[in-house]
């Protein structure tokens, strides 16, 4: 199979998406009935909803990933891989960092404000990547 890699990282991500999905709003039960249910959801929420919102893009970039050359995925990985990291420990560490009204911006939280522009914005240039790699392989072919 020529493109196993794409389709090891969709599956991948695929299965993370949805399993921080139902992690979401404690619906794995990982928090038990008590004095301390609250706050154990919140703690569940802090890691989990910024990885479904980080991995909504990934997610779908790998399915895009499926239909394209082998070049342009390995173009796409020396992108992706420190973009997705860089752009998760920015989200994670706004998530669970002191909440601060108009940090970086004058509305919202910071935490708002990251989840709103950086994923988003690593799929447009995941996409800009993706393009410009295609249209450079169909130009010199």
């Amino acid at each position: 199979m020529k493109r196993k890699g794409a389709l090891w990282l969709f599956v991948a991500v695929l299965v993370l998406t949805v399993g921080f999905y139902l992690v979401t709003g404690d619906g794995l039960g990982l928090c038990s009935e008590g004095n301390n249910y609250r706050t154990c959801i919140s703690h569940v929420n802090n890691i989990s909803e910024p990885l479904f919102w980080s991995f909504l893009p990934l997610l779908a970039i790998s399915f895009i990933l499926l239909f394209v050359k082998r070049e342009t995925f390995l173009a796409w990985v020396k992108f992706g891989v420190p973009a997705f990291v860089v752009m998760l420990a920015i989200i994670l560490y706004t998530y669970n960092n002191t909440p601060q009204m108009g940090g970086w911006v004058n509305w919202g939280s910071d935490e708002e404000f990251a989840t709103v522009l950086l994923p988003p914005l690593f799929f447009l240039i995941s996409l800009a990547v993706i393009i410009y790699k295609q249209l450079k392989l169909r130009k010199s072919s």
